[in-house]
């Protein structure tokens, strides 16, 4: 914490001065919500952004202006709002509709194979093709019963296999899946 000394020799409005900078650097500092981009932005400029009005990119958060681009500062996705939940209707190769940066996809209870594989597409405007899916088993599976991992990604999808490679039989069970978009350019 600072705290200023007093000067030797009096001088009020020097005071006053020092008093609002130690106010200013014993404060924590708040961004402001912007509702639309900042008119000069310049590199190293942190905003944060409401994510309606004005969306950067990945939704309400901070970002920083580095070389032309708004770049988010945050890992993960803590916000809610931000992740999304979905269900396939007939089938596990039939594909799936979630627009958001990450969530949960529960396959149909279709039986597979063992040995067999299938894939579906997920349709989400959130992905680049440069981008990087991460994908997860949550629960609903047999204990290590399957492989399952992105196949493909492009703009506006991704896509997803399930492998049975259970040597019991066929397997019917609706999987869970947790998956999350990092955003990535390629230059």
């Amino acid at each position: 914490m600072y705290t200023p000394e007093k000067s030797p020799t009096p001088n009020a409005w020097a005071e006053r001065e020092f008093a609002k900078i130690a106010a200013a650097l014993n404060t924590g500092h708040q961004l402001t919500v912007l509702y639309k981009a900042p008119e000069k932005p310049r590199d190293g400029l942190l905003v944060f952004a409401d994510g309606t009005s004005w969306n950067p990119g990945n939704g309400a958060g901070s970002y920083v202006y580095v070389s032309g681009a708004w770049v988010s500062t945050s890992f993960g996705y803590p916000v809610a709002g931000v992740g999304g939940a979905v269900t396939q209707t007939t089938s596990k190769a039939t594909g799936v509709t979630l627009s958001k940066l990450c969530g949960q996809i529960t396959t149909h209870n279709a039986s597979l194979g063992s040995g067999d594989s299938v894939a579906f597409r997920v349709t989400n405007s959130t992905v680049a093709a440069t981008d990087v899916i991460l994908l997860s088993l949550a629960s609903g599976g047999t204990a290590a019963a399957y492989d399952y991992g992105i196949d493909k990604v492009g703009s506006g999808y991704f896509d997803v296999y399930l492998f049975n490679y259970n040597g019991g039989g066929a397997l019917s069970e609706a999987l869970v899946l947790n998956f999350a978009v990092i955003k990535a350019v390629a230059s």
